[in-house]
């Protein structure tokens, strides 16, 4: 998606890139927008793994937020 919009992306050009078959593509997703939906949920999943609520109050649960924060909207 960086080298094109997620509009013109075809599933042909996601099964081509991720080496996969049309049949194993199918059989997880639907249609590319599950991938999407797949690709941002792994993505907050990661962000979030290990979030500022495993920090005591005060500074340091601060700067946590506060880099999670960062990595989402990057």
């Amino acid at each position: 998606m960086a080298e094109t919009s997620f509009q013109d992306v075809t599933v042909a050009q996601i099964i081509k890139r991720a080496k996969l078959s049309r049949a194993n593509f199918y059989h997880y997703f639907a249609s590319k927008y599950d991938v999407l939906v797949a690709m941002v949920a792994r993505l907050l999943d990661e962000a979030y793994s290990h979030g500022p609520w495993e920090f005591g109050e005060g500074k340091s649960r601060e700067r946590a937020m506060d880099a999670s924060l960062r990595r989402t909207i990057e």
